[in-house]
């Protein structure tokens, strides 16, 4: 087995010169073809299912060739690409070749002759698979095995060469690189969160868009963003010192500054006579090794931002665009700078001679720092003028990749004072001199100064500054939540550091003697120098506490109630609806609504609705029997009350502010700050109830702290009272005990309702006859756990949001309806139930129930693996089917006395969307092809309501790829962006909507 190592050697292998020959060289030439395949791949783009000239569903190839190569673009694209994959394998197996053949790296004879026989085969497999792709030779089975063949390969290969890396780079290191990696853990993992926070939770694009569309929030969100790299890279320098060895530890001594500004840091100082290059004692190894590590790893927090917003891009504008590919190429990029500074610089930073001769690497730098500062302001200015556009993108994409260069860069090389320079060079040379003295560590006489700790001390108390005054709902209301997330890092990151570092500082010998003690805090002493020690027991301490059942914890206040003030069930059935509107030969039709859950989108989507609704009739109040919805769905339903009750006048307008508002800050500074400490509702409301006051403001239009506190079914009775008629509405919530709590705005007693509402609780009345206020009462619906404070009531219990249990509210709706039929005994009604869904989920399932009745046979699948923690994962997550059975179940086939019509918010599909909702792919091309047409069917009618709206705003000049700027679907947050708004009003304008309200009952 000695034959497979990789041994090392002192005598340098020497290679011909010129770029074949040149490892680096040929990583820029490999990185130049690797853009040029990216941005091929992604103009080749036809729909979700062809994405790439190669095609990888074998199977379907005939339809590959005959639909891939239809347009002339793509034709274009498919053989560029393949010209450029004739060169980009070449280079690789190249490159690979000579890191394995490279100077101080031999392997035997034999098994260099064996890896070179792997690398010329996988580069024939390469070229024969282009070869069939090139010529259009339908070998769909050899082609497979090739395809196969080829990836296996190059699997040995890289396999190797990374064998032969860790060999050259990392094996004689190896313990110090685990270290680092052990010291960075924090930062790496909240690279994580933040990436997988902003892509993978379906309000993480929204976000994104807001963002851009906010010039203040912009700066201060980039600028942030330096103050994250920087944390990233300095906080490990801390950790590292729990890594070393007692005798590392004792090369100098942690210290307490003193003074205002720099009160309570806590810094490690060296020796002096380390820090003059006395060799008597050695310099401690890790420090030096981790030292541009830590610099690389700041460099990140920008890749992690610029892949955020490269999957923002693919998912709204530019669908198949490779951003995957994109980050991969300038990552590989970034380590490739990384490696060439690493090898011209100096262990201090000082570029060498020979560097200078081939290029000015100081000036280049002053120039990326120049632009970056270009770049930075024009993203501000652009944010100001564009919004989310074009330009705003390009320009912030810009910053990140410049910036995410120049961190690192400028960290790992030396500025020399001596050179001077003139114009734009001057001005960015004092620029960066000013960030430089802000961050360096030592004053002009060389004396150890902990400026670095300073600023982010500093910064840290602003950021916590900002998050407490955040606190105050009008101010959260501005703020972008990744701005707060950002600080909210900051701060905790800072919070861990400063632990630590007084672990180091309390536990030194000089600190530990007697005479030390006396002049410190005994108390505190003790605390802090054990904390590490009391660290596991303080941890189960505050669960424990937390464990512990509060009486008054999230408790709904509740007023004092009579039920003459209220409106009884039975009254409102004999007084309003027994009556003929019409004559007795007539049908008279009674519409019932639903409304599905869905955050702040379903709110806005049920708002308009019914606004559209009233603008088409002023009298469809009339003809509705009552409304029940569940979580953003009942707040829509209950806030379109609230609105016609409180100022109908300027219902367009208030419907504007909530649709535009940002309510998901105030969720998340409470939910990291004051909720995490309150432990009693009384004093403070939750985040839950700020919520409501949010709400409560931009409806009443006054300040909004006092939300009126008349209970909900006497609220509900003034408002039918002043309008003369509204529906019955109802708002679900979810028990914690699995049973569904039921708040009606018609009263009933408790042996009644429990007739009504069969297997629920009763929000709203309980044995002191006390209830809820209206607003509370609403509130029960909406309560998400984690983000959402759950609602503790009277006699009640513990509630969350009501799509725990059924997310539609058809449910308790038809409850109802069943009850007044049984008490209404005329016959000439005809009931209609109304179903608003806001998921993209509800529409896929239209769309695919559609398709599979147009289709001329049945549509065959083959289905996907899928892990058992994924299973569980993806069937615990789902609130669908229960809504879906009922609204299923509630149509004319079931109910001959009910027509059920649903009416969806439109959505841009894409061929995957259908796909992931099967969990399966289609057999057969021709049930592949009819879906490709019918999504391209649903999405040219999203586009032909977006040019009505367009239309009726004067600005139908705007070109396709303007409008998908300009308008961009919801998803499920509580904060959704102007463009999401646009989308909402433009989808009034769907021909599917604009059916609905012509069918709307007369």
């Amino acid at each position: 087995m000695k034959t497979y190592q990789i041994a090392m050697v002192n005598k340098k292998t020497s290679l011909p010169k010129g770029l074949w020959n040149n490892l680096t060289g040929l990583t820029l030439v490999w990185l130049l073809l690797s853009l040029m395949m990216v941005g091929t791949v992604s103009l080749f783009h036809l729909n979700d299912y062809i994405t790439h000239p190669q095609f990888n569903h074998f199977e379907h190839l005939t339809y590959f060739y005959q639909q891939g190569l239809a347009d002339k673009l793509n034709e274009a694209m498919y053989y560029l690409y393949f010209i450029v994959d004739t060169l980009w394998p070449l280079v690789l197996v190249r490159m690979l070749y000579l890191l394995v053949k490279g100077k101080n790296v031999r392997i035997s004879a034999k098994w260099m002759q064996i890896y070179e026989v792997l690398l010329a085969t996988a580069l024939l497999f390469d070229y024969l698979e282009n070869t069939i792709y090139i010529f259009q030779l339908q070998f769909a089975e050899p082609l497979k095995w090739i395809y196969f063949s080829k990836l296996s390969l190059y699997g040995i290969v890289l396999v190797v060469a990374l064998a032969v890396a860790y060999d050259r780079h990392f094996k004689e290191n190896a313990a110090l690189f685990f270290k680092f990696l052990k010291a960075s853990s924090i930062s790496i993992l909240g690279l994580m969160v933040i990436v997988l926070l902003l892509t993978q939770m379906p309000q993480g694009s929204s976000l994104v868009i807001d963002l851009l569309s906010n010039p203040i929030n912009l700066f201060f969100t980039l600028y942030v963003l330096t103050l994250i790299s920087l944390i990233f890279s300095h906080h490990p320098s801390t950790l590292l010192f729990l890594h070393k060895s007692r005798e590392e530890r004792s090369q100098g001594h942690w210290k307490m500054a003193g003074g205002f500004l720099r009160h309570g840091i806590v810094y490690f100082e060296k020796e002096k006579k380390l820090e003059e290059g006395d060799t008597s004692t050695q310099q401690p190894e890790l420090d030096e090794y981790a030292k541009p590590l830590r610099y690389f790893l700041g460099s990140l927090i920008y890749f992690a931002f610029l892949y955020i917003l490269l999957f923002t891009y693919e998912k709204y504008i530019w669908e198949g665009f490779r951003y995957d590919l994109l980050i991969a190429v300038l990552f590989i990029a970034q380590l490739l700078l990384f490696s060439i500074l690493r090898k011209r610089t100096t262990s201090k930073g000082e570029i060498t001679e020979q560097r200078r001769r081939i290029w000015d690497v100081e000036a280049i730098y002053l120039w990326g720092y120049f632009l970056t500062v270009v770049a930075l302001f024009g993203s501000v200015v652009a944010s100001l003028l564009y919004g989310w556009e074009l330009v705003t993108f390009l320009l912030v994409l810009s910053f990140l990749i410049l910036r995410s260069f120049i961190e690192m860069s400028g960290r790992l090389m030396k500025r020399d004072k001596d050179r001077t320079y003139g114009g734009v060079l001057a001005t960015m040379s004092n620029l960066e001199s000013l960030e430089r003295r802000l961050l360096q560590n030592k004053d002009s006489a060389g004396n150890f100064v902990p400026r670095k700790q300073t600023y982010i001390k500093w910064t840290g108390f602003t950021a916590l500054l900002v998050l407490i005054a955040a606190h105050h709902p009008p101010m959260a209301e501005n703020l972008n939540p990744i701005l707060v997330l950002m600080l909210y890092l900051h701060i905790f990151y800072g919070i861990l550091t400063i632990l630590v570092k007084s672990y180091l500082y309390f536990n030194q010998e000089d600190i530990r003697s007697e005479e030390n003690r006396k002049s410190n805090f005994k108390w505190g002493f003790k605390l802090i120098k054990n904390i590490f020690r009391f660290a596991p027991v303080v941890v189960i301490l505050l669960i424990a506490a937390r464990s512990i059942p509060v009486e008054n914890l999230n408790l709904l206040s509740e007023r004092e109630f009579h039920s003459e003030s209220s409106m009884p069930v039975d009254t409102f059935i004999q007084n309003h609806l027994s009556k003929d509107l019409k004559p007795a030969d007539s049908v008279n039709t009674r519409v019932y609504i639903s409304s599905f859950g869905g955050g702040l989108r379903a709110t806005v989507w049920n708002l308009l609705l019914m606004e559209k609704m009233h603008q088409s009739d002023s009298a469809f109040l009339e003809k509705i029997v009552a409304v029940s919805g569940v979580s953003g769905g009942a707040l829509g339903q209950a806030f379109y009350f609230a609105i016609q009750k409180e100022d109908p006048q300027n219902s367009p307008r208030i419907i504007s502010e909530i649709g535009k508002g940002n309510f998901l800050t105030t969720d998340l500074v409470y939910l990291l700050g004051a909720d995490a400490i309150r432990k009693s509702k009384w004093g403070f409301p939750n985040r839950s109830g700020i919520a409501m006051q949010n709400y409560w403001r931009k409806i009443s239009g006054g300040p909004g702290f006092c939300i009126d506190p008349t209970p909900f079914q006497t609220y509900w009775k003034k408002g039918f009272d002043q309008m003369g008629y509204y529906p019955a509405l109802i708002t679900n919530a979810t028990n914690i005990n699995r049973r569904y709590g039921i708040a009606s705005s018609l009263y009933a007693d408790e042996n009644l309702f429990y007739r009504i509402f069969p297997y629920s609780t009763n929000l709203l009345l309980n044995a002191n006859e006390k209830s809820l206020s209206f607003f509370d009462g609403v509130s029960t619906t909406e309560r998400f756990p984690i983000f959402s404070a759950t609602a503790f009531v009277n006699d009640g219990g513990h509630f969350v949001d009501g799509g725990y249990f059924e997310n539609s509210g058809i449910l308790s709706l038809m409850n109802l309806r069943k009850y007044i039929n049984s008490r209404d005994t005329s016959t000439n009604y005809q009931d209609k139930l109304i179903v608003i869904d806001n998921d993209m989920g509800g529409f896929i399932n239209r769309f695919i129930r559609d398709t599979e009745e147009s289709f001329s046979h049945k549509i065959h699948l083959k289905f996907d693996g899928i892990s058992g923690l994924g299973a569980v994962m993806k069937g615990a997550m789902s609130n669908f089917e229960l809504p879906a059975y009922l609204a299923e179940y509630y149509s004319e086939e079931h109910d001959p006395e009910l027509d059920t019509e649903m009416v969806y918010l439109p959505y841009r599909l894409r061929y995957s969307d259908i796909t992931g909702f099967w969990g399966a792919n289609p057999k057969d091309t021709a049930a592949i092809q009819f879906i490709l047409e019918r999504i391209e069917n649903n999405n040219q009618r999203i586009d032909s309501a977006i040019h009505k709206f367009l239309q009726e705003q004067n600005a139908e000049h705007m070109t396709d790829r303007q409008r998908r700027w300009k308008f961009a679907y919801p998803s499920l947050s509580r904060l959704l962006s102007e463009a999401s708004y646009r989308y909402f009003r433009a989808m009034m304008y769907h021909e599917e909507v604009e059916e609905f309200l012509d069918n709307f009952p007369k």
